[in-house]
């Protein structure tokens, strides 16, 4: 992947979107409603740390990522929903480049990071994040992400070192500070006890199975999580399911977009709800 005067071989990329639903490094996926800021990954070097920091949304028990912290080699990028980024403080204007690292918009209303070491990240300016890295990071890094080296079974350990079985227990580890309180549970699917809203989910994310999502279905199969996490959003945003909708048509669309499949959707006309989306509707 070229961009910029970086050119990055990516192979492998862990995603947080939505509800939050968390994709690992691995291809491990879990659920965790945490309500305060987490380490979303790190490697051992200490080469970069990334931050994500989650809110409610809706009624219920779900949380959306609100912003993101990223350090790199200790300069500081501020990215939130909304609002200007931030480099060590200071508003800086896009597109921005300096110290082996540009920042520039990506998809209107979205900010990409890429690197000189192997590390490009990507915050959609709603509710999704992508941190994607070479095989250079291989068995080098932890947090909410996992640890990256080729195992689903072990992905869940904490910041020492501990092997957890729930995800719960996994995330809350990670959190930075004690302000927050740690979550108690992972919320039951929001769909369950909502009849017509489910119904409603169900009808509305099976868009992704149909054009023009359908041209990415033999490489990224939308069953694979992706109409479950859609439905489950759905459910979840009570008070604004339109954006979790649009957002989880946007992660299956970066998640072809990284198999090198484009699909194009958003000028569509049954999508012009998602593409007249304003910040203001998010909070």
């Amino acid at each position: 992947m070229k961009l910029g005067r970086f050119v990055i071989s990516v192979v492998a990329v862990c995603s947080a979107t939505g509800g939050p639903h968390y994709k690992t490094f691995d291809g491990r996926r879990y659920n965790f409603m945490g309500k305060c800021e987490y380490v979303l990954a790190k490697d051992s070097n200490e080469t970069f740390m990334i931050l994500q920091d989650s809110e409610p949304c809706g009624r219920g028990k779900a949380t959306c990522t609100n912003a993101v912290t990223v350090n790199i080699q200790g300069t500081i990028i501020y990215l939130r929903r909304g609002e200007n980024v931030l480099v060590n403080g200071a508003n800086v204007t896009l597109p921005y480049s300096n110290q082996g690292m540009n920042i520039k918009t990506f998809k209107k209303r979205g900010i990409k990071i890429t690197t000189d070491i192997d590390l490009i990240v990507e915050y959609d300016g709603v509710f999704n994040v992508f941190v994607k890295v070479t095989n250079s990071y291989k068995g080098k890094l932890s947090g909410l992400c996992g640890n990256f080296n080729g195992k689903r079974g072990d992905e869940f350990k904490t910041p020492k070192d501990k092997l957890v079985q729930k995800a719960v227990t996994f995330g809350n580890s990670w959190k930075i500070g004690d302000s927050c309180p740690d979550v108690e549970s992972v919320e039951e699917d929001p769909c369950k006890n909502a009849s017509k809203r489910a119904q409603k989910a169900k009808e509305e994310c099976s868009a992704l199975k149909k054009q023009p999502f359908s041209r990415c279905r033999k490489a990224l199969d939308p069953n694979a999580g992706y109409i479950k996490d859609c439905e489950y959003d759905v459910c979840a945003c009570e008070d604004n399911p339109k954006a979790c909708l649009c957002e989880s048509f946007a992660a299956y669309e970066e998640a072809c977009d990284d198999l090198g499949i484009e699909v194009k959707w958003k000028h569509l006309k049954k999508f012009a709800k998602c593409s007249k989306l304003k910040y203001i509707e998010l909070k």
